[in-house]
């Protein structure tokens, strides 16, 4: 079986709480944090998990702070523990109002070669993420959260294309 776990599951260490998380405070300080040493940390608490690989959160892997060289160290630290980033996670952006934000999470994604994006996204900006899916080589995993069945959800992810599937 392979296991992994996502970075986000740790934004209460860098807030210094254990109640409500404020996400947006959160991603700030996340993207803020020095990304090695964040990284390392983490893998080192999760080592005892001994687990195939690792979500990380798109606040953790900040495009202002990974670079081609960093993406490589990050991917061998991951390699020297028997892992692999299996997805990035978190939300994208609408391209139609970021593309250039929207694009910079596809060009991390890659650099990691991470090749899915777990994302709670609200339904009506998938079906416009199917092109940046198929230019970078990356699958779309959409979190439903106000989907009320199934079928809503099949909805969504089809407008999408083929680069589209539901991560429930």
């Amino acid at each position: 079986m392979k296991l992994s776990c996502v970075t986000a599951s740790y934004v209460a260490d860098l807030l210094g709480y254990a109640g409500a998380i404020d996400w947006g405070e959160a991603s700030q300080r996340a993207a803020q944090a020095p990304l090695l040493s964040t990284i390392d940390g983490i893998l080192e608490r999760l080592a005892p998990a001994r687990l195939d690989g690792i979500e990380l959160w798109f606040p953790h892997v900040w495009p202002a702070k990974v670079t081609p060289s960093l993406a490589s160290v990050v991917r061998r630290r991951l390699a020297a523990r028997g892992m692999a980033c299996c997805a990035c996670a978190g939300g994208l952006p609408d391209p139609a109002m970021d593309p250039d934000g929207c694009e910079e999470l596809f060009q991390v994604t890659q650099m990691l070669h991470a090749p899915l994006i777990a994302a709670h996204l609200p339904a009506a900006i998938v079906p416009r993420l199917g092109a940046f899916c198929e230019r970078y080589g990356v699958r779309l995993g959409f979190e439903n959260g106000h989907e009320r069945d199934a079928s809503e959800i099949i909805a969504v992810i089809r407008e999408g294309g083929p680069w589209l599937g539901a991560n429930l």
